[in-house]
């Protein structure tokens, strides 16, 4: 399990980590410089040791998950990403110790292991090569310093909002901080605290330090995360209680009710039996019971049975159950949304449903029929010859089987004419100022869809005056003068109104009723 930030060997640690920063402000010798590298060995080898820690602890939660990935789910879930970002981290610090190391001579480049000893230890003498790596001539931008930062950044913030109490919370922070330090009176940022004027040997084990912590705090996260989740012990067999979870609460005569019975709760070290009121025993499939019953007549049934598991002292225990369910004869709903006929030219939309069965698992048939949305259609009747047409609605059951239902006929009309109108009116009496403001409209009169239409022109006949033909919805100004100039008592007609459809639409066009004003 995680070693805590209090554990001897991390005590251990941080002691040796004082006693070298002490030792450095001596002159680094060579076995200085070989203290720092064999710090630095022990470190790695402690990492690698809490790396298999780790991943039996990893392991434990994916199993878990597996098991029950209602409980373990997000767990595995967060422990995925912390995972991902810690070896993301650990491995990209790696890497940059073997970058420093192939400068220094250390390593050749067709190395990619760290060498647990080193011959000439004077090689990690330089002070120079860790500052150069991550921030030449001082700026973090130009080495590895900016991503360096900008990686520890997301990892504190990561590990952080999973830690599920504040000691934790502050150990991260300060673990992996990348605030500026004081020294004295002077500020400097994190990186040149850590990585400027030391020897190549003690940057690296600065380095394999934070891979250490790294390792140390991710165990930590991932057992906080599995002791969060409690494992609650089996329910006693005295407070299980049954349940039913019937397929359909409604069965057409002539198929079979179903329903699934089991225990809120079971032993899963052994499988209950479950048996009808009639004493019937039913198959058990990973501890739930399998009801078949079949139908019966039209009508309200009623249902019951027990659930028997076996106590610890080896005595039976029942569980009793009971449920209803109903017996229609076979139908199939299908229902016009707008009204009970069809109009050419439209998309009547039209719901189907058969009682018992999902809206997804039905369909309808016939011409025009197009499907848009689960158990919803619309028809476009306007290929049917005559004046009615039939529609089969079909059905795939709860039991797999497909199923058709008796087709339903529908009348199929035509969209009835358009009718002109001023101000919502086909008739009115009104001020010869007050129409030549108004628009002539086309709608189509008491219909129960919204067909939108744009009038493109219209003819004004006043008696004793030639005709004036108009373009648009308004008057003309020659026209608004002639009404203005007619009498009142006048009668004027608007006819030959011409129109267009707002939307695209396969009504055929038909000619609008007149507007017959009586001017005032």
């Amino acid at each position: 399990m995680a070693l805590s930030a209090s554990s001897p060997r991390q005590k251990m640690i941080n002691m040796m980590y004082l006693v070298l920063m002490a030792m450095l402000a001596l002159n680094v010798s060579i076995d200085v410089l070989g203290a720092f590298w064999s710090f630095n060995g022990t470190m790695a080898t402690t990492t690698k040791q809490m790396e298999a820690k780790n991943a039996i602890i990893y392991a434990e939660i994916v199993q878990k998950a597996q098991n029950n990935p209602v409980k373990y789910g997000n767990i595995l879930k967060k422990a995925t990403a912390l995972k991902t970002a810690t070896n993301n981290f650990y491995n990209t610090v790696q890497g940059y110790k073997i970058s420093m190391l192939r400068t220094a001579g250390v390593m050749d480049e067709d190395q990619t292991t760290i060498p647990l000893e080193i011959k000439n230890v004077d090689e990690l003498q330089s002070t120079s090569i860790a500052g150069e790596f991550f921030f030449p001539a001082g700026d973090p931008s130009r080495g590895k310093g900016a991503s360096f930062t900008m990686m520890m950044d997301s990892l504190r913030s990561l590990m952080s909002s999973l830690a599920d109490n504040q000691n934790m919370k502050d150990r991260i922070n300060t673990d992996f901080s990348t605030a500026d330090v004081k020294i004295g009176d002077v500020h400097t940022t994190w990186l040149k605290d850590k990585f400027s004027a030391y020897p190549l040997a003690a940057s690296l084990a600065f380095l394999t330090q934070y891979q250490s912590r790294l390792r140390m705090d991710e165990a930590d996260l991932m057992t906080d995360m599995l002791s969060s989740v409690t494992d609650k012990a089996l329910l006693v067999p005295n407070t299980l209680q049954a349940m039913v979870i019937p397929s359909s609460t409604t069965v057409m005569a002539g198929s079979d009710f179903k329903a699934v019975v089991m225990l809120a709760a079971y032993d899963n070290t052994q499988a209950p039996e479950v048996f009808l009121s009639s004493g019937e025993k039913m198959p058990v499939e990973a501890g739930k019971g399998i009801i078949n019953i079949p139908s019966g007549g039209v009508g309200q049934h009623k249902w019951s049975g027990y659930i028997r598991i076996k106590t610890d002292d080896g005595q039976d225990k029942d569980f009793p159950f009971e449920g209803m369910y109903d017996v229609t004869a076979p139908m199939a709903v299908v229902s016009p949304t707008k009204m009970n006929v069809l109009y050419r030219g439209l998309d009547n939309p039209v719901s189907v449903s058969v009682p018992g069965v999902s809206s997804n698992a039905v369909s309808l048939q016939g011409h025009g029929v197009r499907g848009v949305g689960s158990g919803q259609y619309v028809i476009d009747p306007s290929g049917v010859q005559g004046k009615t047409a039939k529609y089969t609605p079909t059905a795939k059951m709860p039991d797999g089987t497909v199923r058709s239902f008796p087709a339903q006929e529908f009348r199929i009309k035509s969209v009835p004419a358009p009718q002109g109108q001023i101000r919502g009116q086909s008739s009115l009496n009104i001020n010869k100022g007050t129409l030549v403001q108004n628009r002539v409209e086309v709608v189509f009169p008491d219909f129960e869809f919204d067909v939108p239409l744009r009038v493109t022109g219209f003819t004004v006949k006043i008696p004793g005056k030639p005709s004036y033909q108009v373009s648009g919805d308004r008057f003309s100004a020659q026209a608004a003068g002639a009404i203005q100039n007619a009498p009142s008592g006048t009668e004027v007609v608007i006819r030959d109104i011409k129109y267009s459809f707002v939307n695209a639409s396969k009504i055929p066009p038909k000619e609008p009723t007149p507007v017959v004003i009586t001017l005032l």
